[in-house]
């Protein structure tokens, strides 16, 4: 029971997962929500105050009278007989981790409640009891039950978790009726006659159609019939001056609701602020014919009727304290909303230019910023009379924009010239040549051409054909006196070699008998020049499966590319080919790329037997998979504010784009290119990291506009 006007509070821990609140624009609750009751019903005429005031005794019942007193109406009083009723409906939004308006007619809840004729119809986190009324009385459904011109008594009744200090949300049970216990029998307009406070929108959840404001009145009446449906409206102030305002949006319509004949509501809001002080006349006229009208004055005094301000002048925790910023953007940034107490509307004042905010939440996004721009940002509490309260404030530099480059050419042979021109500008004394039709020899690669400052240049000519002209031009205005040929002659005919060397080359072709010895010559020759003699990466290829295990290692090359050069060795999928078991026999570590779908556990069981000390970097896919060699990439010290983005779907970009992340810095990142609406891991990592540059090797089919423009749907 309550005693002295002291609302209950009971401890209790929810059965399963904690029941969590959203709001639109913000994080999760990480807390346990529990639930707070208030219960209102009707009243006869003649209510008197004690002496002591609510507001003296009882902070939660002070904040709802001094907002009655305001609006022109009697105070209210606590019911203590009620709780048990409340306590009821609290537990099963706890327990059963739900909330409802109407429970089920077979619940404890349904049961204990009903008797009182309760609904439940808010839950909202709230720090203390006073401030969750103030939360409650700040949407328009919930103040119109509030300011009920019969109402009397209300009961309070606090949840919260058995681990927890703090009361940390609430719930309000209501019901509104006539004095003898009935539904109203005539249509009620607030605010009423007298009244010096307005109703106000509380945020975008509660917008009304086609209005901006904070402004706007209730009309409640007898539902069922449709007489009392609101037809036309007037408004007007002091001077006769028409206020504009919005079409009516009903909000409450239970007819026959579960607990015997409800009212309607609608509502009005104005399409500009009112304002403090000024006087208005509103007029409603209902389908009846019925008309409707109430004076009064926007105020809000800082006593009322003996009763305190519900709403003191804000105060700053911590008024001198900096800004602290959680995101930043090119255009936009998220800054902290310190704790402020009292706070009834919030500013965020931008290079002086006053913005309206959400208060509501923890972090305030503070959006439309220029990029590459430093921003003085300042936010300001708001009193109930609109008088500002400056808050902590702070000067903020956006990051500029990213750059997109898009790198292609009308088939794959060119899109690497490109790519190699935008990778080596001051040209490249060394080549690396590989097959742009075959991925098996070409794997490998992307180590050799970081060892020896490469770039890596594609060729379609087989066994009889001859090099492209593009080719031989860019290897000419590359400057490159070295070409190094990675892959036999069935992939790379001997007419390359010949024209390379007519070209006054030094030409070196590294080919071995199978893939498998192509990579371990291709390793020596790694090792050779200045890379790892110690450590290799391993990943599958597979003779009868031409797309095992390339997608893999596309994203492994800049991995492998970092300082020290280590090689890429190819496995079967489920055993360790001879080259390569004698390739890895004096290396130390082994890391395998790709799961166990590609390559088996059987393998990592081989090298172990060898001496090796084996780690495994996979993913659930190709993109996972990749992902995780772009972020081990970067925290070896790659730089993942340059991504070099290719398709997933075709080996022949991605092998290009590798060698040019390593000469970069970079790192590559593999997406399902022709899918602009895929979802997959890179995606999100590239939203999360937001980087500076992105390279886009390949065309529009390869990889699609569509989806370059979805990596950062908040951009034009």
């Amino acid at each position: 029971m309550v005693t002295g006007g002291i609302p209950k509070v009971v401890e209790t821990r929810t059965r399963g997962r904690p029941m969590r609140t959203r709001q639109r624009g913000t994080r999760a609750l990480g807390v346990l929500i529990g639930a707070i009751a208030l219960t209102l019903v009707g009243v006869p005429d003649e209510v008197r105050a004690d002496d002591e005031t609510p507001g003296d005794r009882n902070d939660w019942l002070g904040a709802l009278n001094a907002f009655r007193a305001a609006g022109g109406l009697d105070p209210v009083e606590e019911e203590p007989a009620w709780l048990d009723s409340l306590e009821a409906g609290g537990r099963y939004v706890v327990e059963e981790n739900h909330f409802t308006h109407y429970p089920d007619e077979d619940s404890e809840y349904y049961s204990e409640a009903a008797a009182e004729g309760l609904h439940s119809n808010l839950i909202t986190p709230a720090r203390s009891p006073a401030t969750s009324i103030e939360g409650w009385i700040g949407s328009p459904g919930h103040a119109a039950n509030a300011l009920h011109p019969t109402l009397e008594r209300v009961a309070y009744l606090g949840y919260k978790d058995e681990d927890s200090a703090d009361i940390t949300s609430v719930a309000l049970l209501d019901v509104m009726r006539g004095r003898d216990g009935s539904p109203p029998g005539e249509p009620l307009l607030w605010p009423a006659d007298e009244a010096r406070v307005p109703l106000r929108d509380s945020g975008d959840s509660w917008k009304l159609d086609g209005c901006e404001s904070e402004g706007f009145f209730a009309v409640v009446y007898p539902s069922g019939d449709g007489e009392a449906d609101v037809a036309s409206t007037s408004w007007v102030d002091a001077d006769g001056e028409e206020v504009a305002h919005c079409a009516t949006r009903d909000l409450l319509d239970i007819d026959g609701g579960p607990r015997g004949e409800w009212p309607s509501a609608a509502f009005v809001g104005t399409e500009e602020p009112l304002e403090f002080g000024r006087e208005y006349e509103l007029e409603v006229r209902l389908e009846s014919g019925e008309e409707l009208s109430s004076t009064f004055e926007i105020a809000w005094p800082s006593e009322v009727d003996g009763y305190p301000a519900p709403f003191p002048k804000p105060k700053w925790a911590e008024p001198e304290a900096e800004l602290e910023v959680r995101e930043r953007e090119p255009d936009a940034v998220v800054v902290e909303r310190p704790d402020v107490e009292g706070l009834r509307g919030l500013e965020v004042v931008v290079d002086g230019e006053a913005r309206r905010a959400p208060f509501v939440l923890d972090d305030i996004s503070i959006s439309g910023l220029e990029p590459d721009t430093e921003h003085h940002i300042e936010l300001v509490a708001l009193a109930e009379d609109g008088s500002p309260v400056p808050g902590p404030a702070g000067s903020v530099t956006t990051p500029p924009e990213p750059e997109t480059h898009r790198h292609a050419a009308e088939e794959r042979v060119g899109t690497a010239l490109e790519v190699a021109d935008e990778a080596f500008p001051d040209g490249a004394d060394t080549v690396v040549l590989v097959s742009g039709e075959d991925a098996a020899d070409a794997l490998a690669a992307t180590p050799l051409a970081a060892a020896v400052d490469a770039p890596l240049l594609l060729t379609r000519a087989g066994s009889d054909g001859t090099l492209e002209p593009a080719v031989r031009d860019a290897v000419e205005a590359l400057g490159a006196d070295e070409a190094l040929v990675v892959g036999g002659d069935a992939v790379v005919g001997p007419s390359v070699v010949d024209n390379l060397d007519a070209a006054g080359l030094d030409v070196a072709r590294l080919a071995g008998s199978d893939r498998f010895a192509t990579a371990a010559l291709v390793a020596d020759e790694v090792a050779d020049r200045g890379g790892s003699t110690d450590d290799a990466l391993l990943a599958a290829s597979d003779p009868g499966d031409p797309d095992a295990g390339w997608p893999d290692v596309l994203g492994a090359g800049p991995y492998a590319a970092l300082d020290e050069p280590t090689p890429i060795l190819l496995t079967a999928p489920e055993r360790l080919p001879d080259a390569t078991r004698e390739a890895v026999a004096d290396r130390g570590t082994v890391e395998v790329v790709g799961g166990t779908g590609v390559v088996d556990e059987g393998v990592a069981a081989e090298l172990t037997a060898l001496g090796a000390d084996v780690t495994r970097l996979a993913g659930a896919d190709r993109y996972e998979t990749n992902r995780h060699l772009v972020e081990a990439a970067i925290a070896a010290g790659a730089d993942g504010d340059v991504v070099w983005l290719a398709s997933g779907n075709g080996f022949a970009d991605g092998l290009a784009a590798g060698a040019a992340a390593a000469q970069t810095g970079g790192v590559v990142a593999l997406v399902q290119g022709d899918e602009p609406s895929w979802t997959g891991a890179t995606r999100q990592w590239l939203l999360d990291e937001e980087p500076q540059a992105v390279h886009v090797v390949g065309g529009p089919t390869a990889v699609a506009p569509e989806l370059v423009d979805a990596l950062r749907p908040d951009r034009p």
